[in-house]
């Protein structure tokens, strides 16, 4: 039997927690997994997964107190699995020169990630030190960079996003198109007017007509230039015409940089943003000509709603 801790630093809904959750939560079914982050770090989720992920929440402080006291045969075989970028692994914490140090975990893994061509030098001195077993990375482009960059391949494991399917079923998906499903979802769009901006063919509307041979493109990401929103956009606008029976939803939130005085959920950030970075590409959504249907929403759902 050993012991796993899986270690993170976000604390609020990010992508890091979405991932945590996603991964945490299946393997805990096989063995235990504690969690050095509460149930409040996390999107908002169903009751049963909030009280999973406080079971499973361990005061870091008091874990590494309990390491320190016990004696060596005492301790299980521990994994610790560090979910952040490398050069902020927390390896600090099992260093002899540490005055707070813990035995060194039995196997240590690091989860990381971006959206990038290579890799910062930094994370690439982290990842060579012989203290890191493995890297778990999402997919094959990822891995490639890292290996690129110079972390050896062997390290390297791609363990893919997970997917609840008692969410998103693949079977229910073939049944996506009742009348009332499709009435449901309608219904649900349509009242999302605090936070929602509509294109099409005839400018701002609430009329969204989404029928049973609707295509309906689904993006989620926080408004910020790393995320290549404006590639998208165009790209949908190059792809389709207003008479295409089609719809690109965005679901977003403003990602700030600085000032937090705002809330992120504020659609008017994400239309400033647009218009001043993007002239052209603000001038091709309203300058006139028919579109393609576009809907941004900036709205906090949990999964089962979305």
């Amino acid at each position: 039997k050993v012991e796993v801790v899986w270690a993170a630093d976000c604390c609020w809904c990010c992508g890091f927690s979405t991932e945590i959750e996603h991964l945490a939560l299946p393997l805990e079914k096989h063995i235990p997994v504690m969690l050095t982050v509460g149930p409040e770090c996390f999107c908002p989720s169903t009751i049963h997964r909030r009280q999973s992920l406080s079971r499973m929440h361990v005061v870091e402080a008091e874990f590494k107190a309990l390491q320190r006291q016990r004696e060596p045969k005492q301790r299980k075989p521990l994994v610790w699995i560090s979910h952040t970028d490398p050069s902020r692994y927390e390896k600090m914490l099992f260093s002899s020169s540490s005055d707070h140090a813990v035995a060194r975990p039995t196997y240590f893994i690091g989860r990381s990630m971006y959206e990038f061509s290579s890799v910062d030098p930094h994370w690439i001195e982290a990842m060579k030190q012989d203290d890191v077993n493995e890297l778990w990375v999402p997919s094959t482009f990822v891995k490639d960079v890292f290996v690129a960059g110079g972390v050896r391949e062997a390290k390297v494991f791609i363990v893919p996003e997970a997917i609840d399917v008692d969410v998103w079923s693949p079977v229910e998906g073939t049944q996506l198109h009742s009348t009332s499903q499709l009435h449901s979802r309608t219904a649900t769009l349509t009242k999302l007017k605090t936070a929602t901006q509509l294109w099409d063919s005839k400018g701002s509307s609430s009329k969204l007509n989404i029928g049973a041979k609707t295509k309906v493109f689904l993006s989620q990401f926080k408004f910020e230039p790393r995320k290549g929103w404006n590639i998208l956009i165009q790209a949908y606008l190059e792809a389709f015409k207003a008479s295409d029976d089609v719809i690109l939803v965005i679901l977003t939130q403003h990602w700030f940089v600085g000032d937090r005085k705002s809330s992120p959920f504020d659609i008017k950030l994400i239309l400033k943003d647009i218009e001043a970075d993007y002239e052209d590409l603000w001038l091709a959504m309203t300058g006139g000509d028919a579109v393609p249907r576009l809907l941004l929403v900036a709205e906090e759902f949990n999964e089962r709603d979305l």
